[in-house]
Formats: structure tokens, C-alpha cells, sequence
């Protein structure tokens, strides 16, 4: 399927709260990281998750638009993220869902 775009490999993650300093090993198949600073665009969207295929033809059409560059790594996403921001257990309704996606610019050249 095609957004319009064309489709890079990207890993899955999790957010996974810790303490502190406290680390969190790794087992080989999936690895702890740290996500990347720098600029993002992002896109809130309000609903059922099966919209967000739309929603993310849009921020993808925006930056087409705009100019910005999306940080792309040897075919790779640097990050990509889709942060689900309401427990489904607090709102269980799908189509009151509040998602935000947010796509890692490309550092700005001098």
C-alpha cells in the first residue's frame, strides 16, 4: 500500500517507562534505544486509528509541500513515531482515540 510516498523499513518500539537511571537490558531480539532528538513534525489526530492512513498521507503531503526533509537513514526512518495518548482502558470508545504522529525532521544544513 502507498501513501504516496514510498514505503522504508522502520523498527517497531515501545515507550516503556523506567526509574532514574535504571536500565533495561536487552535479549538480543529486542534492544533498548533512545529516540533521537532534534525537530518533528507532527500531527494530532482525533478517532479511530483505521483514519490514520489518511492522516499520514497528509503530513506527508504537508512536508512535500513545505520543503522540510524527513530524517531517512540508509532507506530507514530515523524515527517515526505514533503515540496513542488516551488509555484505552480511561477511554475505551476507538473513535474518541487521540493519536499523535510525529516524523523526525532532517537536521538542517548550513
Amino acid at each position: 500500500m502507498s501513501v504516496g510516498a514510498p514505503m522504508v523499513p522502520a523498527p517497531v518500539g515501545w515507550i516503556v517507562p523506567h526509574r532514574g537511571n535504571a536500565y533495561v537490558a536487552g535479549d538480543g531480539e529486542v534492544e533498548p534505544g533512545v529516540l533521537p532528538g532534534g525537530a518533528y513534525a507532527t500531527v494530532t489526530h482525533v478517532g479511530h486509528p483505521d483514519r490514520l492512513v489518511g492522516v499520514t498521507a497528509g503530513l506527508l503531503a504537508w512536508a512535500e509541500e513545505r520543503g522540510p526533509a524527513f530524517d531517512v537513514r540508509d532507506g530507514r526512518w530515523a524515527a517515526r513515531l505514533e503515540l496513542y495518548k488516551i488509555d484505552p482502558a480511561v477511554e475505551p470508545d476507538m473513535g474518541e482515540r487521540e493519536i499523535e504522529l510525529a516524523f523526525l525532521l532532517a537536521p538542517e544544513r548550513p
